[in-house]
């Protein structure tokens, strides 16, 4: 899983190596509906902008996933929730325009651990497992705000539908700062 990731970035890279290049790193702090609930989110995220209308992006996403699920023990019902914590990277294609910027491409989502969110004294969640990763697709409509010649304020709307997980959309907001040009 890792040498396919590497694999995809050292060959972003390097068929971008001679073009005329813009480079933004910024923060995103989303806020998305992962089927069971509202989820605040944070990432950090890189983007090369590679002709007037071209580019891609990528980053590190943290997210949690709901998850709830009931048992029955000795006659009692009892409800839990699980909040699944990811790391999220996406790999996406960025078409500029001076109205809407368009983003789309896979993503790759690694499970981190767990936290349980309703704990009880008489009864607990002691284990919990998921899938290590799961792969799918984001697509994202963006604004650019010029902020500064160097600060970007970016607000999206994301749709990331997961491969044996939840449909995940939602917005975001990012805050960028353009690098100096190469």
């Amino acid at each position: 899983m890792n040498k396919i990731i590497l694999i995809i970035a050292v060959t972003l890279f390097s068929v971008t190596a001679n073009a005329q290049k813009e480079n933004k790193v910024g923060i995103d702090l989303t806020g998305e509906n992962t089927g069971g609930g509202f989820a605040a989110g944070l990432g950090a995220t890189f983007e090369r902008k590679l002709t007037r209308h071209s580019g891609f992006e990528t980053g590190v996403f943290y997210r949690t996933i709901r998850r709830d699920f009931y048992v029955i023990l000795q006659n009692n019902f009892y409800s839990y929730s699980v909040a699944e914590r990811y790391l999220s990277i996406p790999f996406l294609y960025k078409f500029y325009s001076p109205v809407v910027n368009v983003s789309v491409g896979p993503t790759v989502d690694f499970f981190i651990g767990w936290k349980e969110k309703n704990r009880r004294d008489e009864t607990h969640v002691d284990t919990y497992s998921a899938t290590s990763a799961f792969f799918g697709g984001m697509l994202k409509v963006s604004k650019e705000i010029n902020l500064s010649d160097k600060l970007i304020l970016e607000p999206e709307v994301r749709l990331n539908p997961v491969i044996n997980n939840n449909n995940i959309y939602g917005g975001g907001i990012a805050l960028k700062y353009k690098l100096a040009k190469k």
